[in-house]
This record gives structure tokens, C-alpha cells and sequence, in this order.
């Protein structure tokens, strides 16, 4: 089994806005290979889009990014990819992808809010940044879950570019990333959460990676969400293959003729 994870930024993103992310990059690539581990025949492409910004917590630019998110997705279903994953937490490009393309593409926040729902009866969700406290709520209304989450489900626990840049990093991890997170986390479960979701396509690598699986002393699981994404991917191309089974084309995920889309990209772009 192959599959795509469309990476948030381009592989060289050190020159738009002066961080290294190499090491973050080579991470993921460990942290791929771990959860793989018990079903090594899964192979896990990551693919950069050609163009993409660091600030898709604000909606235009996410807008724009799109279409590269799309772009990259149209080439791993191309080159023979069996699955799709979003790698961004604000599910980027996910409603397109899964309209146009004939493999199964799940999204970060899609996959981890359903799996909460399986573990506890209330969740809540830890981002990165303030700003991306509004878009990843918006996702919780579009999918329906509002009623399984705490009140102000979302929350921020507020990482630097810096803290990102050094995610894979253990003492970075150790003494500014962990004791963020692990605040936000303990007051989420006074508002009533029993879940904790990771809502970070690479903060949530990055604590699974370092063995951060619950809320210590309080019986509380985390949910890494890209590895509940990459999890899910695997299930529904074993679903697809051997029942069939795959995205609904009745209304909402209805897909145009091809003609129609290949006379649309050529109309955009050439």
C-alpha cells in the first residue's frame, strides 16, 4: 500500500520565512517509518506542493493554497498512490480532493475528531496558534461533532516559529513544547474533556514521536491526529479493495465528467 501525505509548505520553505525545517522534514520521515511498524508493507510518500504559504491560518491565503494542495494530490493519485492524506490540520483542499480524485483522502481533523468519539464521550482539540482556533471550530460545526466537544473546543498552547523549527528536537520538546501543550491539555479536562486531541499535523507527530500518549496522572489519551489519518487511510483502501467501498457521489462529493475538469484546468491554467 502507498500512500500521499501532502506535506503544509514546499520541502525548501527556509528563504520565505527564515526557519530550517530539514530537520522537521527528516522527522516526519522516522516518525512515517514508527507507526508503520506493524504493517511494513505501507509505504507513506510525503509530497510538497509547489507553492504554499506559512500563514494558512488566515482563510485567503488558505484559499490560495488550495489549488497547490489539490495540485499535489492530482499527482500521488497520478503516480499511483492508493490513498490521500491531507497534512494540515485545517484540512486543506480536503472537500476537492475527495470530489476529484478515485482513491480515499482523509484530513487531520477529520480523522482524529471520529476517532475521540470512539474513545470518550467529550473531546477538546490543542492547536498551535490563536488564529487557527477559529477554522479548526469551524471544521468541528461542518462535521457535525459540536456535541461531542467541550465548550470552546479548540484552545492554543501557543508555539513560536522557533519551538516548531525544533519539534524532532528532544530537548526542545522537553523544556518548551511539552509543558505548553500539557497546560492547555490539563485545563481542557477540568472543562469536562476526556479526550485530548493533538490538533497539529506535526506538533502531534513530534509528541507521539517522543512517547506522549496520555496526559500524565490523569488517565486522559492523546490522540496523535496524523497517525489517526495515516490509520484511516490504510483502513478505507483495505475497505475500498475488498468491498468496494468508497466516497459517496450521489450530492455532495458528486464528481464532474472528465472532460469537464480537464476543460477547466486548461481554461485556468493552460
Amino acid at each position: 500500500m502507498k500512500l500521499a501525505w501532502i506535506n503544509l509548505l514546499p520541502k525548501k520553505t527556509q528563504s520565505e520565512i527564515g526557519l530550517d525545517f530539514g530537520p522537521v522534514w527528516a522527522g516526519f520521515e522516522r516518525y512515517f517509518q514508527r507507526i508503520t511498524k506493524e504493517r511494513p508493507e505501507t509505504k507513506i510518500q510525503i509530497y510538497y506542493p509547489e507553492k504554499s504559504s506559512w500563514t494558512v491560518h488566515f482563510p485567503y491565503i488558505e484559499f490560495l493554497n488550495n489549488r497547490w494542495f489539490v495540485e499535489a494530490g492530482w499527482k500521488a493519485e497520478k503516480e499511483g498512490c492508493d490513498g490521500v492524506i491531507v497534512g494540515a490540520a485545517t484540512d486543506t483542499g480536503l472537500q476537492y480532493l475527495k470530489e476529484i480524485l478515485s482513491v480515499p483522502v482523509v484530513g487531520i481533523t477529520e480523522s482524529a475528531c471520529h476517532l475521540a468519539c470512539v474513545l470518550g464521550a467529550k473531546f477538546a482539540g490543542i492547536t498551535v496558534f490563536r488564529r487557527l482556533i477559529p477554522p479548526k471550530a469551524n471544521l468541528l460545526r461542518s462535521y457535525g461533532l459540536e456535541s461531542r466537544a467541550i465548550p470552546n473546543p479548540i484552545r492554543s498552547c501557543e508555539l513560536t516559529g522557533e519551538d516548531i523549527a525544533g519539534l524532532f528536537d528532544q530537548t526542545v520538546m522537553d523544556s518548551r513544547i511539552k509543558p505548553k501543550f500539557e497546560a492547555v491539555a490539563r485545563e481542557c479536562i477540568k472543562d469536562g474533556a476526556e479526550v485530548i486531541i493533538c490538533n497539529d499535523a506535526w506538533l502531534a507527530p513530534a509528541l507521539s514521536y517522543f512517547n506522549y500518549f496520555s496526559v500524565p496522572d490523569t488517565g486522559v489519551p492523546v490522540v496523535d491526529a496524523s497517525a489517526a489519518a495515516v490509520k484511516l487511510a490504510e483502513t478505507l483502501v483495505d475497505l475500498k479493495n475488498l468491498e468496494q467501498l468508497g466516497v459517496s457521489r450521489h450530492l455532495t462529493y458528486q464528481r464532474a465528467a472528465d472532460q469537464e475538469i480537464e476543460k477547466a484546468r486548461k481554461h485556468y491554467w493552460g
